[in-house]
């Protein structure tokens, strides 16, 4: 089902990649050896603005002479795999550090070589014939904890300059959602001990928090369930909420009001029907408070958000539960609707428009990937 969110492979390209093509370790570690070319450090081209959001500079030219080293010396793909991964860790972590300081250009540029790494990983993994499987899964356990960094890297970068933060989140996101897929495919679940693998993963520690009822489910789901965006209603809501299918539909119900809200106040009426209506709404949901049409954006992409993370942990604890197809159903009819209001919107200011342009992203990713995983059920 997480292939689902991934958009179709679209984030990550062709899956022909060098190593597919690749015949022998030799011609592998030929292939690593290219890496090292002439580079020049990161510092060097600290005085280029990027461009938006990828910059062309190639990931041989930005990783530090260990890092080229270390790709050298790995002499297998999941040796390579696992180097990239300890680069992008290491870049994601400067990416923090700049931007706890302030330092949006660094923060990007370090985001830079953080997604190349990335992109990188993955090709190299889902080409693979053997092993693939336990890769994926390596890959997308890292991307889990990776993805609550994004989080508080993207809420620190001001919307005029958050497209780097944007990109990479997203990236980060499609890619775990591949890199699960690609872990629970029954056509590569082929050896007996990986097949025992995958069916104890969804009882490891910690998978059922926040379906058991406790009020969060990690920290980067704590951060965006603290209020800072919902009513206390909405809060409520989703903690009772226990089974998969609610709980999208609370997503969407909230990613709804969301969008009403960006043609305004409500007209004033007299009609009794209209007024009690309004009046349970208020009272089962709380009363919104006046924000921007950029902030009602930014919290309807965050709601989408959220509704995907709850369907992919779902998802990882039972691919077979049949709520499940329910759930995706109501996700695409719901951004089937929110895709055609957003696209008819017209932007003014810039915040606005980046605003708008994430929250139609979201919504796309959200509704091509249930479009995706419905198929596979």
């Amino acid at each position: 089902m997480q292939a689902a969110f991934q958009g179709k492979g679209k984030m990550m390209g062709s899956r022909q990649t060098l190593f597919s093509r690749l015949g022998s370790l030799a011609v592998i570690l030929s292939a690593c050896a290219a890496l090292i070319t002439t580079a020049s450090a990161l510092q060097s081209i600290q005085t280029q603005e990027p461009p938006l959001p990828t910059d062309p500079t190639p990931l041989r030219d930005l990783i530090t002479n260990s890092e080229r080293a270390s790709l050298l010396a790995a002499r297998d793909p999941k040796k390579i795999v696992e180097v990239l991964l300890t680069i992008s860790d290491s870049h994601l972590n400067a990416a923090l550090a700049a931007i706890n300081g302030d330092d949006y250009r660094k923060s990007e540029l370090e985001l830079d070589i953080y997604r190349k790494a990335l992109a990188e990983a993955g090709k190299t993994t889902f080409a693979l014939t053997e092993g693939k499987r336990r890769l994926a899964k390596k890959i997308e356990l890292k991307l889990r904890d990776q993805i609550r960094t994004l989080d508080q890297i993207d809420h620190r970068f001001p919307l005029e300059r958050e497209r780097f933060a944007a990109a990479a989140i997203d990236q980060a996101r499609h890619l775990r959602i591949k890199a699960l897929n690609e872990a629970f495919a029954s056509d590569v679940l082929k050896d007996p001990d990986e097949k025992n693998e995958q069916e104890a993963a969804p009882r490891k520690k910690g998978a059922a928090l926040y379906f058991s009822g406790a009020n969060i489910h990690d920290a980067g789901a704590a951060q965006l369930l603290s209020g800072d965006y919902l009513t206390e209603e909405e809060d409520n809501h989703i903690r009772e909420a226990q089974q998969i299918e609610p709980r999208v539909r609370v997503f969407m119900k909230i990613a709804d009001r969301r969008l009403a809200a960006l043609s305004g106040p409500l007209t004033e009426t007299t009609d009794k029907k209209e007024l009690k209506k309004r009046d349970e709404e208020t009272r089962e949901w709380g009363t919104l408070p006046k924000l921007s049409r950029a902030e009602l954006l930014t919290h309807y992409k965050r709601t989408i958000e959220e509704g995907m993370a709850k369907l992919e942990d779902a998802y990882e604890r039972n691919p077979k539960a049949s709520a499940i197809p329910r759930a995706l159903q109501h996700l695409k009819e719901s951004t089937d609707r929110h895709l055609q209001l957003l696209k008819s919107l017209q932007p003014e200011a810039e915040p606005e428009k980046v605003a708008l342009s994430r929250a139609i992203g979201a919504a796309e990713m959200a509704n091509e990937g249930a479009r995706d995983a419905m198929k596979h059920q």
